[in-house]
């Protein structure tokens, strides 16, 4: 099924929430339409201050006031948050353990912190009221943990930028590679990893079940999140020792940003938006990409788009790597992840700003 834009539906959503920044939700708005960004009750935007402006390119969707996390939320997230972080060592089962041991009233909190200290296994809480909690609770446990991640990525970018102790204090340099040249900012690993994604998709995907039946268009800014989907699709479509590779579009285009806004920049975001929605619409409907290789008619719809909005460099670009999902026919289970049958038939976008690096 392709994508259709409908007057009052969300067509795009931003799926899920990390790695957010005004100019790359910009981008999204720009390359695909008005993107709808899902955030759980309590949780805002990074660069978000209050300023109706700042939502001029995008909307917000919270889920049912249902499902509004009870007054002691923040008090019981900064008790596990403190929880987590002095039990790092215990990776996965730490961050799982303190989302997962949660009852919906303030009475428990205690009993069910001291289960999940002397490690207590999973508890079956059940209730919607209780699920929505949980989901709640571990959606801003990553989001924090990711912050806290990204904020020591870039302090080791820092570190590494700068000269040696040993230049300082000899007035020279020492020559050789720099004293943190060696060091990879990879090495402050976030606590969301490729074994917790299922988790996390898990929870938004609960937390928004009527705006994702709605948007036949996905985009994350995340490849760790698009891996994850990837991956999953792939394993639940291929036979025993055989991948099957899912349609898929790539290409540079202009970075967005660079085309000026109001009169004939307007009308060229426009034009770009048109060239990129037909191409899902090729990739989706008339023409299905097969083992991942782009048919001739895709191919010159991107080679033209790129004609059209020529980059000045490398650095002028923005990388784009388009799913098509399939429907997973397979007989559900309880061990199904919720995310195929959540997200078959979509299809689902990667932006990224272009690198060498790959």
């Amino acid at each position: 099924m392709g994508i259709h834009m409908e007057e009052g539906k969300r067509t795009v959503l931003i799926f899920p929430p990390y790695r957010l920044d005004r100019q790359m939700v910009e981008r999204v708005s720009s390359l695909f339409g008005r993107p709808t960004v899902c955030l759980p009750w309590l949780m805002e935007l990074p660069y978000e201050n209050g300023d109706a402006v700042d939502r001029d390119f995008f909307d917000v969707a919270r889920p049912t006031r249902e499902m509004m996390p009870p007054d002691f939320f923040f008090r019981l997230l900064a008790e596990y948050r403190a929880w987590v972080q002095g039990n790092s060592d215990r990776g996965r089962w730490a961050f799982l353990a303190a989302a997962r041991q949660i009852y919906p009233h303030e009475d428990n909190r205690w009993e069910i912190q001291e289960m999940v200290r002397n490690g207590a296994g999973d508890v079956d809480i059940p209730g919607p009221e209780a699920l929505a909690l949980k989901r709640h609770l571990l959606l801003h446990l990553a989001a924090a943990m990711k912050k806290e991640t990204d904020d020591a990525e870039e302090t080791l970018r820092l570190l590494k930028g700068q000269d040696s102790p040993l230049k300082a204090v000899l007035g020279e340099d020492p020559g050789g590679p720099g004293f943190m040249d060696d060091l990879s900012p990879s090495l402050a690993q976030s606590v969301v990893e490729s074994d917790l994604m299922g988790d996390v998709c898990e929870a938004w995907l609960g937390l928004f079940e009527t705006p994702i039946k709605e948007a036949p268009l996905l985009v994350t800014l995340d490849e760790k999140i698009q891996g994850y989907v990837k991956g999953l699709f792939e394993e639940a479509t291929s036979g025993v020792g055989l991948i099957h590779a899912l349609p898929t579009i790539r290409f540079q285009v202009r970075d967005p940003l660079s085309l000026s806004s109001g009169g004939s920049g307007n009308a060229r975001i426009h034009e770009l938006q048109k060239s990129v929605m037909l191409l899902i619409r090729r990739m989706t409907e008339a023409l299905p990409v097969e083992n991942g290789v782009n048919s001739d008619e895709i191919n010159a719809l991107i080679k033209g788009m790129k004609k059209n909005f020529p980059a000045r460099d490398n650095t002028n670009l923005i990388e784009v790597e388009i799913l098509s999902l399939p429907v997973v026919k397979a007989p559900g289970s309880a061990q199904e992840p919720a995310i195929l049958k959540g997200l078959g038939g979509k299809a689902f976008a990667l932006v990224r700003k272009f690198s060498n690096d790959g």
